[in-house]
């Protein structure tokens, strides 16, 4: 197979993988396959690496949300009710950070609040220490009080590939 970018060979790997994830922070991959060039080190994931991706996304964001204080949350009524849209339509949308806590659906006000305003309410989740504290390495990361990414990850992250919100948005081969 030859690299889309360069046309050099593409050659098949099974290795651990880093990835940094905008919203959720480093996401580590193990044993992921995926083929890499051998002339512009492009990667292209298969898509079971994809899946394991979005999993492993999903897991954390779900895991972040849930240690957030509970005074952040509030119900679906609520929510519906500050968007002026149903319920139902509330709880399909995949851009506005929500969990189950018991058996209600809860989401943070601050991504309502955004969604309202944006259309979009995600925002990072992770904080530089949470990053420091998997890595073993500080990360400069400055955040506005809004809490969106208003820096840039430090040089010392510049060789982990970043992928966007969606397995749409990650490159795959078959």
């Amino acid at each position: 197979m030859k690299c889309p970018k360069c046309g050099e060979e593409l050659k098949k790997e099974i290795n651990d993988i880093e990835i940094f994830d905008s919203r959720v922070g480093l996401l580590l991959i193990r044993h992921a396959e995926y083929w890499e060039c051998s002339g512009c080190a492009t990667r292209l994931y298969t898509p079971k690496t994809v899946a394991r991706i979005d999993e492993k996304r999903d897991n954390k964001t779900k895991e972040l949300i849930k240690g957030k204080p509970i005074g952040e949350f509030i119900t679906l009524v609520e929510a519906a009710r500050l968007l002026g849209i149903s319920k139902q339509a509330v709880h399909k949308n995949r851009k506005i950070y929500g969990v189950k806590l018991g058996r209600k659906p809860m989401y943070l006000r601050k991504s309502v609040i955004m969604y309202k305003a944006t259309h979009d309410g995600r925002f990072p989740l992770y904080t530089p220490d949470a990053r420091e504290w998997v890595t073993g390495v500080t990360c400069n990361i400055s955040y506005s009080e809004e809490g969106v990414l208003a820096g840039r990850p430090s040089d010392q992250y510049t060789h982990l590939p970043s992928v966007g919100s969606s397995a749409s948005e990650v490159a795959y081969a078959h």
